[in-house]
């Protein structure tokens, strides 16, 4: 498939590494000389002339300056929006007749890991959605979903593996005031944290029910979560999930 993107950040650059490995051509749109091997343009539309489909990875407030620049040369492209809190009605608005999709990734695509959530502005038939959904398959879980649900996957996904490695750091950090060397700490608690997640997976068992596996009555890890408690930590998580969400809504 011939791919357009234009912009080559963090998930610029983790979809172009996708879709090199996967044998697709590519044509990169951005301000600076990168070191790839696809054919590159500073002028935007020219890179987005050639694309079948044109993935936009520029941050939101360029989005307006960047559609209305490729718009003339992506007559008949697919227009898909990386950018968090720019709905498909202003999209819309910027490409009024057009097909757009709105995608929401996370940084773990880079390893194939992440999550990709998408919203169509339009009648997408169930052979198209297919054949978008396999395009997108080696970032790691696609799923298909309402505008309204983007702005809580936003936070939900692609906050998450900065509260996640906060959240080591933080582990880290107590073990090493436990006499643990630093690297150590890091090492164990992040396969920890990887491990207690695939075992969720696989399992298909509720958090909860985790949890109470570990949890012996009168024991260290009971007592580690009653500490946690007292200081709100299930108020505390939750609450930075419903700010961020507030904050994707006010992007746009």
């Amino acid at each position: 498939m011939d791919i357009s993107i234009i912009g080559l950040g963090n998930m610029g650059r983790a979809f172009y590494d996708l879709f090199h490995g996967a044998g697709h051509n590519l044509y990169v749109g951005c301000p600076h000389q990168k070191d790839i091997e696809s054919y590159q343009s500073r002028d935007n539309a020219e890179a987005a002339a050639r694309g079948e489909i044109v993935f936009l990875g520029v941050k939101p407030p360029m989005i307006p300056a960047v559609v209305a620049e490729i718009l003339p040369a992506t007559e008949d492209a697919v227009l898909v929006s990386m950018a968090a809190g720019v709905s498909l009605a202003r999209l819309s608005e910027m490409a009024p007749g057009r097909k757009i999709i709105r995608i929401l990734p996370n940084t773990p695509i880079a390893v194939g890991a992440g999550v990709v959530a998408y919203t169509p502005g339009y009648a997408m038939d169930a052979e198209e959605a297919a054949e978008f959904e396999a395009l997108l398959a080696p970032a790691g879980k696609v799923i298909h979903t309402t505008e309204d649900d983007l702005d809580i996957v936003s936070a939900l996904a692609g906050s998450m593996p900065a509260f996640v490695a906060a959240m080591i750091e933080a582990f880290s950090d107590g073990a090493v005031a436990c006499g643990m060397k630093r690297n150590a700490a890091y090492e164990i608690a992040r396969t920890a944290v990887a491990g207690s997640c695939t075992l969720m997976d696989k399992s298909g068992l509720h958090p909860g029910a985790i949890k109470d596996a570990v949890t012996s009555p009168g024991g260290t890890t009971l007592e580690g979560l009653l500490f946690l408690e007292s200081r709100g930590m299930r108020y505390t998580l939750a609450e930075a999930i419903r700010k961020t969400v507030d904050k994707n809504k006010n992007l746009g």
